[in-house]
């Protein structure tokens, strides 16, 4: 896949992007030719050029699942995924593996990190115990948690009331997350 190089500075509302590039070695020129003494430290940032665009066009979209290590399903819906990466994944501090995907629709995506849940279970890779946060960090997720499971509670009664009402056993092809 190809790359861009992004050479930016400043930190918070300061940042910015200075150039993009189409090596790091001609950012890195960039950065050499321009003297330091009132800016702030410019940083290299790679970046991959049109991520995840085939997957899109493909009818493909990003979902957030969080899943408990019994296969129970916590959270399930639209979000944007993090760095334009195809997968990130981890643990939250209830020992549930979170993770984000490019599915078809919200079946395809709880079958996606149910595999993935299996063979994280298969490697012995669950922790046994959630790791450890700052004050900070337990008050900012708490806050993420309870607007999540607003949405989530929404969208997995809508999920539930789908299955009961398919006499065939729970076809969720037709549906879609809705905020």
């Amino acid at each position: 896949m190809a790359k861009c190089y992004l050479v930016t500075s400043g930190e918070y509302s300061d940042y910015g992007v200075d150039g993009a590039f189409s090596s790091r070695e001609n950012a890195q020129l960039w950065i050499d030719a321009h003297p330091r003494d009132d800016r702030p430290r410019f940083d290299i940032e790679e970046l991959p050029l049109d991520p995840l665009v085939s997957e899109l066009r493909e009818g493909f979209r990003p979902y957030l699942v969080r899943m408990a290590r019994n296969g129970d399903v916590s959270q399930v819906g639209t979000d944007e995924m993090p760095n334009g990466s195809p997968i990130d994944q981890g643990f939250d501090i209830h020992q549930n593996l979170f993770m984000w995907v490019l599915a078809r629709d919200v079946q395809h995506a709880v079958k996606i990190v149910n595999e993935k849940r299996a063979q994280i279970i298969a490697e012995n890779r669950w922790p046994e115990k959630p790791p450890p946060m700052t004050k900070e960090q337990k008050t900012n997720w708490e806050a993420l948690e309870e607007s999540y499971k607003r949405l989530g509670e929404k969208h997995l009664a809508e999920i539930e009331s789908k299955r009961e009402s398919d006499d065939e056993g729970g076809d969720l092809s037709s549906l879609e997350y809705k905020e």
